[in-house]
């Protein structure tokens, strides 16, 4: 914002509104003593709401308050003053950029398949899950189906967790086998006696 010679007063409000994250009213982050215009910009941009200013629907007034500077600065005038609106369209592009921003960030740490929130939390239960099997060690196993205990598995640090599914799955069917297998004599018996 200081590139293009933002208003200091501008640039103090709007960092303080942005960092609120919609618990203070523009009003609020205004200084103390703030003349007519001021009150009008904040009244104006708090019936936009917080939200609406993120995706870059800003009050009308900022163009005046940003031209007015733009043209006056302790009393010196710009070589070539940039005009409020395009001033505005800036701002606009700028809230939209750190919105979009901070949706791609968020998005990538919940969804992202390997390192992500939910991710994260699935490899737990599966880790879980994979260290309940090889305590079983070879208990409920049919001589064919040990091998599933020689497979080296990757750290599911750095891997989506896809191969050790389909490992625990394996290996608790084959347990699940074993089981159906060892109860189907006693059950024969009883059809039979």
């Amino acid at each position: 914002m200081e590139s293009v010679k933002t208003d200091p007063m501008l640039i103090q409000c709007i960092k303080s509104y942005v960092l609120s994250r919609e618990s203070r009213s523009f009003e609020d982050c205004l200084p103390v003593r703030s003349d007519r215009g001021w009150l009008r910009l904040a009244k104006s941009q708090d019936k936009i709401g917080w939200r609406r200013f993120m995706e870059g629907m800003i009050s009308k007034e900022f163009c005046e308050i940003q031209e007015l500077h733009s043209k006056t600065s302790d009393g010196q005038r710009w070589s070539s003053p940039m005009s409020g609106n395009k001033w505005a369209r800036l701002l606009c592009i700028k809230l939209l950029e750190v919105t979009h921003g901070t949706w791609l960030v968020r998005n990538f740490l919940i969804h992202d398949k390997v390192e992500g929130m939910l991710a994260l939390e699935k490899k737990e239960e599966l880790q879980l899950a994979i260290e309940e099997q090889l305590e079983l060690g070879e208990d409920g196993l049919e001589e064919e189906d040990k091998y599933l205990l020689e497979i080296k598995l990757d750290d599911l640090g750095s891997t989506s967790g896809e191969v050790q599914h389909y490992w625990l799955l394996a290996i608790r069917s084959a347990r699940q086998a074993y089981s159906l297998r060892r109860q189907q004599p006693t059950e024969d018996i009883l059809d039979h006696g």
